[in-house]
């Protein structure tokens, strides 16, 4: 039963909607809930017992009652390889061409996601530090459940003794600047739903991200990795998709695709002004 009650309460309690959207909501949800479980919710709230429940708990079931969800995608498919999207910024920090481009043959396979193409950048044998910035993007006020999803199929090398030590690997960062700085999506606040990091890069090896987790060794075709974004109001913020290498081995490469930035916006349900009532004669 309190698995019932947590999964109403996140709305409510988060966006502290009106009694008039609680009593909707309810009636919305509650339709093949037993009785007791609608009357002990309604206690909770009243009592002020509930509590405020974390921002995946939040954004589970897509967005809260008068809110509505906005999207950004790319699937690097309208393009001539190697060309990249309009907006989007491959450079090479540290380490020889090529840069990041659009691909749709060769390894790791499958080439791409979403046929026929997919962001790719190779795994050298010297030291590398090759990055692939998104288009600026920025929320609102009132933004709440932003979440970046995306497909990726990785071949870097790494120790075939230790599954929890990488050589060469890729780490997600992420801008709240307009691409000034970045920082970890971790570091910054962000976190994995699904398809986090799998490994911790080798600290004797001389990579530009060594001792941090990331993605290394064969992820065996493409993978989701779901992350929910930090929401800051000010700012516009860019995602980096970073792949660093050491000085000794190669491997395959990395193949990004299906990108997706999805988050809510919109007055909650408090907000919205409330019509004065006409005098009574």
């Amino acid at each position: 039963m309190r698995e019932e009650i947590d999964s109403t309460l996140r709305v409510l309690v988060k966006h502290g909607c009106t009694h008039a959207a609680m009593i909707e909501y309810l009636k919305r949800t509650s339709a093949t809930r037993p009785m007791r479980n609608v009357i002990s919710l309604m206690m909770l709230i009243a009592t002020g017992v509930a509590v405020r429940p974390t921002a995946a708990q939040l954004c589970s079931r897509g967005c809260p009652p008068c809110t509505y969800r906005h999207t950004l995608t790319e699937n690097f498919d309208n393009l001539t390889p190697p060309a990249l999207p309009t907006g989007w910024l491959a450079t090479n920090a540290l380490g020889p061409p090529p840069l990041w481009v659009t691909s749709n043959s060769g390894v790791p396979n499958p080439p791409a996601d979403t046929p026929p193409n997919a962001a790719f950048i190779d795994n050298p044998s010297v030291l590398s530090d090759k990055r692939l910035d998104s288009i600026p993007f920025s929320f609102s006020k009132y933004t709440s459940c932003a979440q970046l999803t995306f497909r990726h199929n990785f071949n870097l090398e790494a120790s075939d003794i230790d599954p929890n030590v990488g050589f060469d690997g890729g780490v997600l960062e992420i801008s709240t600047d307009g691409g000034n700085t970045f920082e970890d999506i971790l570091m910054a606040g962000g976190s994995f739903v699904t398809g986090g990091y799998n490994r911790t890069i080798a600290t004797d090896r001389g990579s530009p991200i060594a001792g941090r987790e990331a993605w290394s060794g064969n992820s065996q075709g493409f993978i989701t990795t779901v992350v929910n974004l930090p929401v800051i109001l000010v700012g516009q913020y860019k995602l980096r998709w970073r792949m660093a290498s050491d000085n000794s081995g190669s491997s395959e490469g990395w193949r990004v695709d299906t990108v997706e930035i999805s988050w809510c916006s919109g007055i909650p349900c408090n907000g919205r002004p409330r019509p004065t009532p006409a005098p009574r004669p």
